[in-house]
């Protein structure tokens, strides 16, 4: 029995053709995320976020109403690119207005913990809930630091170490 057939079936050529597309859509997947640009915290991080809301929450007369985990990209195009996230700590009462006036050791102590047990943290901002009293932390040239208040004025854009006057 002659085989030579079999070369020229259309069989083979689609067989071909589908080893060649399957070929080009395994080259084109895109590349995984780094760990830091997960959306997942780690169990460590996890476990500063719940020291944190203690350390706020022992606060006399202030009420924790919020802690929130946001992308702050839309905010701070210049943030650092493998830390993209913060947190927000939103508090209310006299406990709270205190905080704000006179623990900045405290609050700087929990952003420090935050990003160095958070990979993919660079930012945490504390305040008062629905209000413009708060206070901005970041990692700015490798170190934790308050962030500069800048008189809001048409047309400027936040960089990263600002944060808008109230």
């Amino acid at each position: 029995m002659n085989r030579s057939w079999i070369s020229h079936f259309p069989l083979q050529k689609i067989s071909l053709i589908s080893l060649s597309a399957i070929t080009s859509i395994t080259f084109s997947l895109p590349e995984l995320p780094t760990h830091a640009a997960l959306k997942v915290d780690t169990q460590a991080c996890v476990n500063s976020v719940k020291t944190a809301r203690r350390q706020i929450q022992a606060q006399p007369s202030l009420k924790l109403v919020a802690v929130k985990r946001e992308n702050i990209t839309p905010i701070y195009s210049d943030a650092p690119k493998n830390k993209p996230f913060g947190y927000s700590f939103l508090f209310e009462g006299k406990g709270g207005e205190k905080f704000m006036e006179s623990s900045s050791k405290l609050q700087r102590a929990i952003a420090s913990k935050l990003m160095k047990t958070c990979p993919n943290v660079s930012y945490v901002k504390f305040g008062m809930n629905r209000s413009d009293f708060y206070s901005s932390w970041g990692l700015v040239r490798g170190k934790v630091k308050p962030f500069d208040c800048v008189t809001p004025a048409p047309g400027v854009k936040l960089r990263w170490g600002q944060i808008l006057c109230p």
